[in-house]
């Protein structure tokens, strides 16, 4: 028979901080006693944070007395004199979030209940707390959702527990909910949500999830809209993975001019390339058909096809997409080996995209040589991003250019200076553009072998290097040479292969442009700006952890080593020099990044700085404009947009930049100039306005097409050397202030001198850095730059706790104990009394400083005209401990001068830390009942009996008086009113001529 001891259950240790009395005290905390529930090991000062009405106290200096293995204690004397309220907390494990799984993921319906779950219990929690994110894939990235509903009134967050939340997103806005397909990540920010002892929420948490309910979409595009039947293939690209596609959804007709005709499938070839991409062969069902020209259209048949996507909830295809092409047999009399272009006619890619400067000449290149281009086929609109959609481009200002028959040039220089989306179109509909068909000046028998034709320059001049063939009757020739001077061709009769392209005898105007073509491109001239997020909180307890940092678009040349971007600063607040951070094992990478041409581009990006940021101290992270931060168009991040750069003709360079704040001999680099890219370097200015500026020694190389920005990136002459501190730079003409932020790079010997740095100014071609020493004597080099987007914050850390029992359990529980030191006497505040009155004052209120005991009537003293009011049985009131009440009602109906004074000698009153009221007597307030009603005299008109109107009548008060109007008077003549209450003169008015005195004109009257 085995036996063994029943296992204790495992209990935690618990800590407990044994109250701080008297609280509130006058004096230091003096010697603090800490108690666990079992012995524990490892407790020291580290473990212990103190702060004092919010901000952190030093305890670096302060021992941990051990009274026995469960029992400690601190004297906090030197650390706790100054006047505050005090925390003391043995708590290093601050609350961590979590945001339940949202399922089903991806899901068809909107998201309704979210939950939050604390590590622990905690507060604060608010929707200001969280943000709401969407990407629909468009390629703008992720874009804000705001958590309101349709009133604009913030969601609610409803509180299950102290350590559960919910949030209900089914009351979000109708018109902005997630009820919208795209990816959604719903993001918790580190904040002022704190845990029972004042420990903030420092990491963030997220949920991603997909919400996908439309039905999945088709197109259909064909490898030309028109061409020949040898190779007849339809693309079928479907908006996401979908499955059940067979050659049974699928319907095809053909019209010869009569109308359509349905066209039997049987030999077509379908061919799933991914879940979202098919080919379907057509060669054989359009070779096989009696004639096989005429225009074809192909269309899913979506209700009856069960082609369904793959998410959760399959949804069927909702539409029946189609397709045109033109099979044409009797072309353009040849065929052209080389790769159809799409849809018959193509617009060149305007590149870069996005781009800086105007569009310039955009090429546009039909798949044959065609008649009847103008510029009115084409249409260009602009979407400004101003939410009106895209607007009209009035192509007034555009030229057309026919380079061939087949490629024009449209020259939108002129009408493409505005930043935007730009979407140029040409538009078949009504445009008259057709094919040209050659035709032959002569009859050709059975041996003939040089042709003569209309016009060669439809067919490529060398036919070696660009083979082709043309028709006659059923005979098939191989054309082997072009002379232009005489309009012919040369042919080898006889030659093998499926003729393609049928000579024409008929116009010279063939079939008409069928298509369309659309080109859009993002056009983007202003200079990417950034902020750093702000660390919160701050101070905080712990490292900096996860910083970020927003661009106003997305950028690239941020990633990699932070170093590369980044500076941190840490100032130890001990008067020692500002150290520089080592950046170079911290990662800048992106928060919503996506490659492009190689490069990712993210306009958030973040850095992990918790393994660098745990020694005390003052940090401060600069971004610094390096020249390789760029956004998709090429501007450069800390550059300013350049207006306008003189073409030829001109010498130097004249750059316009408005407000740009140089002075001649500043130095600056330009980049991203098109055109006039001499404009591009790095040049010493000499100011011509406030506006302009010109590039000393340079020289024009052409005229400008738009792009640029400029920054200052100013030489440094010289620094001081080793042991020297501050560091002394000269650079000439600087123009900076002190308490200006610059980064210098490229200083040789003194290399101190190189980082971030807040300059003092000491003339106007030198800067001290502050809190710096020199490391060298300096060797040459270095520039600097402007440094603005920065943020500041503290660390104070408190390492994790290391308490432990004897069975090596950790300490899990927090202790806290609160007091405060208070050194400030009370004081009553003065107050204000009506006055002067014709009443009694009645209740008045008395409030103190601070809380406040021992208030009684007989502290106060009431005299009306110097002479003592007994006080005794008037009601008295405690509101609260700050604050007391009199009536007054039967004491002050007397008239004369009160004022109601606190007698602090004889008083007992003082706060709850012991500090008694200072002041000796105190007057609160002072007022006058005045009951006597005033009375008046009009003085008498003389002379009287008088022969003239009675002008100007003065009417005394026996005391001051408000509220005289002309209201208030009567005139009658021999006994009719003139003027009273209820028959106004109009224009007569009274005037004051003193508060007791004033006039009426009764010329008039």
């Amino acid at each position: 028979m085995n036996s063994f001891p029943v296992p204790l259950p495992v209990a935690f240790p618990q800590a407990f901080i044994d109250p701080v009395t008297p609280d509130p005290r006058t004096t230091d905390a003096g010697v603090v006693t800490i108690r666990f529930t079992e012995d524990v090991t490892d407790f020291d000062v580290s473990d212990l944070y103190l702060t004092r009405d919010g901000e952190p106290v030093d305890m670096s200096g302060l021992v941990v007395n051990q009274v026995s293995p469960s029992e400690y204690t601190i004297d906090l004397s030197s650390v706790t004199g100054p006047e505050g309220e005090y925390v003391l907390r043995l708590d290093s494990t601050p609350p961590v979030a979590d945001i339940v799984d949202i399922t089903p993921d991806p899901r068809t319906t909107p998201v309704d209940v979210v939950t939050i779950r604390f590590t622990e219990d905690v507060t604060g929690v608010d929707i200001s707390d969280f943000t709401l994110q969407r990407d629909v894939g468009d390629g703008s990235g992720f874009v804000p959702v705001p958590l309101v509903d349709a009133l604009g009134n913030p969601l609610a967050v409803n509180q299950i527990s102290p350590s559960e939340y919910t949030i209900d997103l089914s009351q979000l806005d109708p018109a902005n909910n997630t009820d919208i397909e795209g990816t959604y990540v719903l993001t918790l920010f580190g904040s002022d949500i704190i845990d029972t002892v004042g420990l903030n929420l420092n990491i963030d948490a997220t949920e991603t999830w997909v919400h996908t309910d439309s039905a999945p979409t088709a197109q259909l595009i064909p490898d030309d809209t028109l061409r020949d039947t040898e190779n007849v293939k339809v693309t079928i690209q479907f908006s996401e993975d979908v499955t059940n596609v067979d050659l049974g959804d699928f319907v095809l007709t053909q019209d010869l001019g009569s109308g359509p005709v349905p066209v039997n499938l049987a030999g077509a070839t379908l061919t799933a390339i991914s879940g979202s991409l098919y080919e379907l062969d057509l060669t054989p069902v359009i070779t096989s058909r009696p004639i096989p020209d005429g225009t074809y259209r192909l269309t899913i048949n979506a209700s009856g096809s069960g082609i369904v996507d793959v998410d959760p909830v399959a949804t069927p295809l909702q539409f029946d997409p189609g397709t045109e092409f033109i099979i044409d047999t009797t072309g353009p009399g040849f065929t052209d080996p080389r790769p159809h272009l799409v849809s018959g006619v193509d617009i060149a890619d305007v590149t870069p995209d996005p781009r800086a400067a105007n569009a310039g000449v955009v090429a546009v290149t039909f798949a044959e040589p065609v008649v009847g281009v103008d510029i009115s086929d084409f249409s260009l609109t602009i979407d400004r991003g101003d939410g009106q959609g895209p607007q009209p481009v009035s192509l007034a200002g555009a030229t057309l250019t026919q380079v061939t028959p087949q490629q024009y040039d449209l020259d939108l220089s002129a009408v493409t200076t505005e930043d935007g989306t730009y979407t140029l179109t040409l538009n078949p509909q009504g445009s008259g553009i057709a094919a040209i068909r050659t035709t032959l000046a002569a009859d050709i028998d059975a041996t003939t072998t040089t042709i003569p034709v209309a016009d060669v320059s439809v067919f490529p001049s060398n036919p070696l290097a660009q083979p082709f063939f043309i028709q006659v009757g059923n005979e098939q020739m191989r054309v082997t040479a072009v002379n232009a001077l005489t309009n012919t061709f040369t042919v080898v009769r006889g030659a093998n292969g499926t003729v393609a392209a049928a000579h024409n005898n008929g116009d010279d105007v063939g079939a008409p442009l069928r298509v369309d073509a659309v080109e859009t491109w993002i056009q983007d001239s202003i200079a990417p700006t950034a902020d750093i997020v702000d660390v919160d909180p701050d101070p905080r307890i712990r490292d900096g952890g996860i910083v970020r940092v927003r661009f106003s678009e997305p950028v690239t040349g941020v990633g990699g080593p932070a170093s590369n971007a980044f500076t941190l600063t840490r100032d130890l607040l001990d008067g020692s020099d500002i150290q520089t951070v080592d950046l170079t094992t911290v990662s800048a990478l992106p928060v919503d990044g996506r490659t492009i041409g190689g490069n990712i581009f993210a306009q958030e990006w973040q850095l992990d700085l918790s393994s660098v940021t745990t020694t005390a101290g003052l940090y401060t992270l600069s971004l610094r404009p390096t020249g390789a931060i760029v956004d998709q168009a090429g501007n450069v991040f800390g550059g300013h947009d350049i207006a306008d750069v003189s073409g030829l003709g001109g010498d130097p360079i004249v750059i316009t930049a408005p407000n740009h704040a140089l002075t001649s001999g500043n130095q600056v680099t330009i980049t991203g100039v098109e055109g006039n890219t001499a404009a591009n370097g790095t040049f010493t200015v000499t100011r011509i306005d406030a506006d302009t500026f010109s590039l000393d020694g340079s020289v024009s190389n052409g005229d400008y097409t738009g792009g640029g920005q400029w920054r200052r990136t100013e030489t440094i002459t010289h620094v001081t050397g080793t042991g020297l501190g501050p560091i002394q730079v000269t650079s000439r003409n600087h123009g900076l202030s002190t308490g200006d932020r610059v980064a210098i790079t490229g200083v040789g010997g003194n290399t101190a001198a190189n980082g971030v740095f807040t300059v003092t100014v000491l003339d106007g071609n030198t800067l001290a850095l502050d809190r710096t020493t020199g490391n060298g004597d300096y060797t040459g080099g270095g520039e600097w730059t402007p440094v603005d987007v920065v943020d500041t914050f503290r660390v104070v850390p408190i390492p994790p706790s290391a308490q432990i029992n004897h069975a090596g359990i950790p300490l899990v529980l927090e202790a806290t104990e609160i007091f405060t030191v208070d050194v400030t006497p009370p004081e009553p505040v003065p107050f204000a009394v009506t006055s002067p009155r014709n009443s009694a004052v009645g209740i008045v209120t008395i409030d103190f400083t601070e809380d406040v005991i021992n208030v009684n009537l007989p502290d106060f003293i009431l005299r009306r005209d110097g002479v003592n009011v007994p006080l005794a049985g008037l009601p008295f009131t405690q509101v609260s401990p700050s604050q007391y009440t009199i009536d007054l009602n039967i004491v002050t109906g007397a008239p004369g001068n009160y004022e109601l004074l606190l007698n602090g000698a004889t008083s007992l009153i003082e706060d709850l830390a012991g500090n008694p009221v200072q002041a000796a007597m105190l007057s609160l307030a002072t007022w006058t009942t005045d009951i006597v009603s005033p009375s008046a005299d009009i003085i008498d008109v003389t002379p009287d009996p008088r022969n003239t109107d009675a002008g100007t009548v003065t009417i005394e008060f026996t005391k001051d008086v408000t509220g005289v109007d002309i209201s208030d008077f009567q005139l009658t003549r021999d006994g009719t009113v003139v003027f009273d209450r209820d028959h106004p003169w109009p224009g007569l008015t009274v005037t004051q001529v003193a508060p007791d005195q004033y006039t009426i004109d009764l010329s008039a009257a």
